[in-house]
């Protein structure tokens, strides 16, 4: 085995890193002034609000059945019962407290 040590060689070329920088911040700039540009313009055209317009119409009259799973469903299997109010009356008879004023 042959013991050489390995010199690490230098670039071939000069490194401009002022080059490099600039032209990675023009890349920046392009890339947000494009995201910028997109989100000004709006995110569906004019006529497809018109046709979600009629599909809503559509959807709200249209009667339909109970689907295959609400057809067996039952408030009082899936809920408490509700709370029973109790409403007492008492009715007062004619002379009931006459013997109280005494």
């Amino acid at each position: 085995m042959c013991n050489r040590s390995i010199k690490p060689q230098p670039p071939s070329q000069e490194e401009d890193w002022e080059k490099e920088l600039e032209e990675d911040w023009e890349k920046e700039l392009e890339e947000i002034s494009q995201r910028i540009e997109k989100q000004k313009q709006p995110p569906y055209d004019p006529g497809d609000d018109f046709i979600t317009e009629v599909k809503e119409m559509f959807h709200c009259n249209v009667q339909n059945g109970p689907s295959s799973n609400q057809g067996h469903y039952s408030p009082a299997v899936h809920h408490i019962k509700p709370v029973k109010w109790v409403r007492i009356v008492y009715t007062v008879v004619a002379d009931q407290f006459a013997d109280a004023e005494e």
